[in-house]
């Protein structure tokens, strides 16, 4: 026995020895095999399309080939267009999309066979991931190129530049310039941190603003955002908005703010209905509490207030209603302050009382509900969709969904908001601004309601009509916004679509007037590319689809039983993620979960078979965290970010269930992990043996 304990003692000092010199090994490998020597962006928005640059140089001091991969956080709504790959040797590699499983196995061929080759995946709208095969001794240069059509909310058009990749680079530079030659700018100003080497934000001549951001030796401690918050202040818009159009399809952006001049914004009857389920104990309700009071505010006199807590009943207790004086709104805040958790979650019956609340309203009044949840509904979801259409006849009452968390039911919400007009979006939690996300999202969507029901119908005349387009209509306007339709037009081969041709929309809503038509005449404003617009459309529309997919999840044939969407929604609800898959490869759009945007051989480059020594990860290298194991989902690989979208709060990142596809086993075997990792995993694996071999002879004696 004695012998064998001895045995034991051996086996720990050799695992140590073992663990540490791969320790040692892998971090020279690791330090010295591929480093990102140049990070450089360079942005540009012109009349509301923002185009950027993000240009890496990647160096491997190796004799072998080499496979790096790093996480890159764009802004949600950006569209991956282009990916190239410059060679030391002179030879580029240009990119196309392809299916997500055809590009990783072109990738996996190349980089397999030490062949430089780059694949663009994306973990979630957002979070991106860049594998890049590296020639021995070479240098790399990759350029990325994506584009972002912007909105306006508050009266500001917010926006994002990527400017830390997350780990350590030698040279970094972040160019932005502004450029409104359509409404001119009042004002220009980017995110400010403790930093001498950023320039302060120019205006000149209100067209045109710019700022340049340079930094050399900066480490993976550093301060410095991960996306650079910024936003501009346009001038006065159009009378009759902005039609950008390549003659293909077109972009309508429109603010009624002239039409509406003196008249002034809608009164609103609104319920706040609000979770008291035990799940919602502690800092989630603290959360809610915080955003209601401060959503209290915004209200005034014209409005009229209802606050309604449900958990095991549909109404646990009511607040009102009340008009909003400022006394009723001291006195409905305490009512929200002093609410307290008690049972489970009757979703159906909250939301039945809640449009009972409000539904009696003159159209010259918002009907409003906002429903915060964090869980999933006693009852089934398709009848709790089906009562709520039946109940909110013909839409009257708007629905706001705030989906507080990952156990809240989304898809659910999802289907109920695209049924009755409204919206739902995640709230996130985990990152100390959940409070600051729900307020966000009420002032931008209801903070001052201009219009409601609002619709947009096109004439072209003799160019034609409209084919296809993203959702015309629209269930409220808060003032600082704008309305945007995309789509493609049905045009006539002998009709082209210039200035001078007549194109024509009508806008109508309900206001505080009553309802009202705007007819347009439409400028057209020229596409820089037919890409550009097409694009823009097609992107729109994959949100779209995938909404219908997520929300035929949950409430199945009662999405689209009486109501009405886009143009194109004769589709079987089994194709909605086909059809935008196909929408995603014939617009050159990468996207999670179906497509991918990868290299393509040159046939003009000669490239020879090499080893490949080294397969790292630039996130896994600089953060200390290892990627998860072989058939762990890609969803769960995915760095732990959360993006606040500077436009909306909408979570439209499609879930996937399939596992991760580059993380098949070909590049998660034991080199991918650290030394010390693998030397003290076949310690476990030698101790456990040991382990059962004494237990074994002491249960004999």
């Amino acid at each position: 026995m004695i012998r064998l304990y001895l045995l034991l003692v051996l086996v720990l000092v050799s695992c140590l020895a073992a663990s540490m010199s791969s320790a040692s090994a892998d971090n020279d490998v690791d330090a010295a095999t591929v480093v990102l020597s140049s990070y450089h962006v360079s942005t540009n928005v012109n009349s509301r399309l923002m185009n950027s640059n993000i240009a890496m140089v990647f160096e491997n001091s190796e004799d072998c080939s080499s496979v790096y991969s790093i996480t890159l956080q764009l802004p949600r709504s950006a569209r991956v267009t282009d990916l190239i790959m410059d060679l030391s040797d002179g030879c580029q590699l240009e990119s196309q999309v392809k299916n997500l499983d055809d590009a990783v196995g072109d990738f996996e061929e190349f980089s397999s066979e030490g062949k430089a080759a780059a694949i663009l995946t994306a973990w979630d709208m957002s979070n991106y991931e860049l594998k890049v095969s590296i020639p021995s001794y070479g240098t790399t240069n990759v350029l990325l190129k994506y584009q972002e059509l912007l909105f306006q909310k508050l009266d500001r058009v917010s926006f994002q530049v990527p400017m830390f990749p997350g780990i350590a680079v030698d040279d970094l530079k972040v160019d932005i310039s502004v450029e409104e030659p359509n409404t001119g700018m009042i004002e220009f100003q980017t995110e400010q941190f403790q930093d001498a080497k950023i320039e302060t934000p120019i205006l000149n001549n209100n067209k045109t603003a710019s700022m340049h951001y340079e930094k050399r030796g900066v480490t993976n401690e550093t301060s410095l955002p991960t996306l650079l918050q910024a936003h501009f202040r346009p001038g006065p818009p159009p009378e009759n908005g902005l039609f950008l159009s390549d003659g293909e399809c077109f972009t309508h952006i429109f603010n009624p703010t002239t039409f509406l001049t003196g008249v002034g914004s809608m009164a609103r009857k609104i319920v706040f209905v609000v979770d008291v389920s035990g799940s919602m104990n502690g800092r989630k309700l603290s959360d809610v509490k915080a955003s209601f009071v401060v959503m209290i505010d915004t209200l005034n006199e014209r409005d009229t207030l209802i606050i309604q807590s449900f958990s095991n009943e549909g109404t646990e207790s009511l607040w009102g209603p009340e008009i909003a004086t400022p006394e009723s709104k001291d006195k409905a805040k305490n009512y929200v302050k002093n609410l307290i958790t008690i049972g489970g979650t009757n979703l159906n019956q909250a939301f039945l009382d809640g449009i009972a609340n409000v539904y009696d309203v003159p159209e010259t009044v918002a009907s409003i509900l906002v429903i915060m949840t964090d869980g999933k509904g006693d009852n089934s979801a398709r009848d709790t969709a089906r009562n709520v259409r039946n109940r909110n006849v013909a839409g009257k009452v708007k629905i706001f969904s705030l989906a507080f968390g990952d156990d809240a039911d989304i898809d659910l919400l999802l289907g109920i908001a695209i049924q009755n007009g409204g919206r739902a979006v995640r709230i996130y939690e985990g990152f100390g601004d959940a409070a600051n996300q729900m307020e966000t999202f009420y002032k931008q969507e209801l903070g001052s309601i201009l219009m409601s029901d609002v619709s947009v119908s096109y004439d072209f005349g003799e160019v034609g009509g409209v084919s296809d387009s993203t959702v015309p209509r629209f269930p409220v306007m808060a003032a600082g916004s704008e309305i945007v339709v995309r789509g493609r037009m049905d045009i006539s081969s002998t009709a082209a679509v210039t200035a001078s041709r007549s194109l024509k929309s009508v806008v109508s809503a309900n206001s505080v007037a009553g309802p009202q038509q705007w007819p347009i005449d439409l400028v057209v404003i020229p596409e820089n590319s037919a890409s550009d617009c097409r694009q823009s459309f097609a992107q729109a529309r994959i949100v779209e689809l995938l909404d219908y997919r997520d929300a035929n999840r949950s409430i199945g044939n009662e999405l689209f039983g009486t109501t009405v969407v886009s143009l194109s929604t004769n589709i079987a609800a089994s194709s909605f993620e086909e059809e935008a898959r196909t929408i995603a490869l014939d617009a050159h759009l990468v996207w999670p979960g179906l497509t991918a945007l990868v290299t393509v051989e040159n046939t003009n480059c000669q490239q020879n078979n090499s080893e490949v020594c080294y397969s790292g990860n630039g996130y896994d290298r600089y953060s200390g965290d290892n990627q998860n194991d072989e058939d762990t989902s890609y969803a769960m690989n995915a760095p732990k970010y959360k993006v606040d979208p500077p436009n909306s709060y909408a979570d439209k990142a499609p879930s996937s269930g399939n596992s991760n596809p580059l993380d098949d086993g070909f590049y998660t075997q034991d080199r991918s992990r650290s030394g010390a990792s693998r030397g003290w995993r076949d310690c476990l694996d030698s101790i456990s043996l040991v382990l059962i071999v004494l237990t074994s002879m002491v249960l004999a004696f």
